[in-house]
């Protein structure tokens, strides 16, 4: 027949789902197991509970640290990646001692598929519910820094090419036909449009990645309010 106190322990691992020593060690910590016999208490399991607060404090620390420097090689490798050096990306995470100490890395990153799998591996590990809170400030943050920026950015360029055109009124009735003719739409329709855009596509949440559809507005807005103007004027002028 087997002992009273080693099924108990078998039984309470079993239903918590943790191994046998971790099960005994909480059994005895906790005061759970009701021996046949009375037994004193044992003054030592007493000071078990508080030398378990400490490592509880450095174990929070810890993971902190451990999100801290995860966030860390991911915007590193985003941002070296988006500049199309895949080279570079793959001899950072292949030489970094971080990735290989938490078994992130298993092995070589040799494509850029391979890149693409571990940013989303990392991704998943910063997404934990347990940092559900922080994550949302940090894409929250992001959101509002991207929409803020193309927004004022636009706004600069309309204004820059208002003083141009209202210096010239024969300028600016040729160029604002010129604009509906290649665009389709007006100059102040398409203005109103790439902000509705930026509202649309700027303050969705992609944090840590970056809002590469909020980006490409970028080159939309440079296109349309900066140069496209431009190139009128040295064409009139030729």
């Amino acid at each position: 027949m087997a002992n009273r106190w080693v099924e108990f322990v078998k039984n309470y691992a079993k239903e918590n789902n943790i191994s046998y020593t971790c099960a005994m060690c909480e059994i005895k910590t906790k005061g759970l197991y009701k021996p046949l016999k009375k037994e004193e208490p044992k003054p030592v399991e007493k000071t078990i509970t508080i030398k378990t607060k400490k490592p509880k404090t450095d174990k929070k620390q810890n993971k902190i640290k451990y999100y801290d420097e995860l966030q860390k090689i991911l915007k590193n490798v985003n941002n070296i990646f988006r500049n199309r050096n895949f080279s570079e990306a793959k001899d950072y995470v292949n030489e970094n001692e971080f990735l290989r100490k938490h078994n992130l890395l298993n092995g070589p990153v040799r494509t850029r598929q391979g890149l693409e799998k571990l940013n989303k591996k990392i991704i998943e590990e910063l997404n934990l519910p347990e940092n559900k809170k922080y994550f949302e400030l940090l894409q929250k943050k992001q959101a509002d820094g991207d929409l803020n920026l193309q927004y004022k950015t636009l706004k600069r360029l309309k204004e820059e090419e208002d003083k141009i055109l209202n210096k010239d009124p024969l300028l600016k009735q040729l160029y604002l036909n010129y604009f509906e003719k290649e665009n389709k739409v007006s100059r102040d329709e398409k203005y109103k449009e790439i902000m509705d855009e930026i509202k649309k596509e700027c303050s969705k949440y992609t944090y840590p990645r970056e809002n590469y559809d909020c980006e490409e507005l970028s080159t939309e807005i440079e296109e349309l309010f900066d140069k496209l103007l431009k190139s009128f004027i040295l064409r009139i002028k030729n």
